[in-house]
């Protein structure tokens, strides 16, 4: 096991959450992995004099970039990864992400796998994340090629194993863009696909909380951003500081590294565009009557033995998932998927124990730790 490496995790206002995570993190942090908070809260975590190997840093009403600007300051291993407050993200897999660094040097970001959960009726329920990213392999030596496939194919970086040098660009970047904190995932994809190759491992990685109103659930567009006119000299900054980035590893003139990080963004923004318009036209369709949904679902898990007793009220959206569901199945063979006959609720399982043992301690801290 691998524990040559930094977890910063940067909280505001949601100390229930900061206490599920660093429990979570406690056997970590024992072992010697460099746990570094910043927390932006009115009052300090009440409990911070008691952590026991992590390092707390109260910093009330200090933006979210400042923040992680301050925790890279303090990272003093090789590899470091963020880590929000409301996710978990395996220590096996991190290990793993670690051990495929060390052995291909010219990756500069090494990720696995997630699944996102979510509290309903003192049940925790999961399913497949990024499903479309499984196994993905940015391996090109052309750094502009990489850009372009990252923004053709796009999955966030946001949250891997990365050389601690990708963060200290990164946070370089945003500390050009101090009010900028919405362009900071693009920023970080941009200078994780220049840097070097990328990396999604198949293994269980992450479990990610779907909370409705969280950053991640509310987040702007690059859509909305470039169109929007209070947005607009922001945006500006925001492509010419990814530019010079490009400059800074791939010699060229301005205008062209401008011009190839706004072609990059266009093949992005267009495939959000086409896919908020898909959703859109779904969720104005007439609803499709129950026997058909059901008879859909039957034929879409057709041929798969380890999916089994479907039965109560299958809604669209649950089909969506279980689309997805059905492409990560054929990804990964260790993936096992049932179904409760209780309703549409459903199960991800996993036929290594030690992975499904990382799903049973997700499911105990959600438990154990009402938020």
């Amino acid at each position: 096991m691998n524990y040559d490496y930094s977890i910063l995790i940067n909280t505001h206002e949601r100390h229930g959450y900061l206490r599920r995570a660093l429990s979570y993190y406690s056997d970590c942090a024992a072992s010697g992995v460099s746990v570094l908070v910043a927390d932006s809260s009115e009052a300090a975590f009440a409990d911070h004099l008691l952590l026991k190997n992590i390092s707390y840093h109260h910093f009330p009403g200090m933006s979210y970039n400042q923040r992680l600007i301050e925790l890279v300051k303090l990272v003093q291993t090789e590899y470091v990864l963020l880590a929000a407050d409301d996710d978990f993200i395996s220590p096996a897999g991190i290990s793993a992400s670690i051990d495929f660094l060390k052995a291909h040097p010219d990756y500069s970001s090494a990720l696995g796998n997630h699944v996102v959960f979510s509290k309903h009726n003192g049940k925790v329920e999961f399913r497949i994340m990024h499903a479309h990213s499984f196994e993905l392999d940015l391996n090109d030596d052309d750094p502009m090629v990489r850009m372009n496939k990252m923004f053709q194919n796009y999955f966030s970086t946001h949250y891997a194993v990365h050389r601690k040098e990708n963060m200290e660009a990164f946070t370089a970047c945003m500390e050009k863009l101090p009010e900028a904190d919405k362009f900071m995932p693009m920023i970080l994809s941009i200078v994780v696909a220049v840097n070097g190759k990328i990396k999604v491992i198949n293994e269980f990685y992450s479990g990610r909380e779907y909370i409705i109103g969280s950053s991640s659930a509310s987040w702007l567009g690059l859509d909305v951003l470039c169109r929007d006119v209070k947005f607009r000299q922001k945006y500006d900054a925001f492509i010419s500081v990814c530019a010079e980035y490009l400059i800074s590893k791939c010699e060229m003139p301005f205008d062209e590294a401008k011009r190839k990080v706004l072609e990059s963004f266009e093949i992005y923004i267009e495939k959000l565009i086409k896919a908020i318009r898909i959703k859109n036209e779904r969720n104005t369709a007439p609803a499709v009557p129950q026997p058909a949904r059901e008879g859909m679902l039957k034929r879409m898990i057709k041929g798969f033995p380890v999916i089994k007793n479907v039965a109560g009220a299958i809604s669209g959206r649950r089909l969506k998932h279980y689309q997805e569901t059905q492409t990560a199945l054929k990804r990964n063979k260790d993936l096992k998927f049932g179904i409760f006959y209780s309703g549409p609720e459903f199960e991800l399982t996993f036929t290594d124990d030690k992975k499904q043992g990382e799903l049973e301690r997700i499911k105990q801290m959600v438990l154990q730790f009402p938020v």
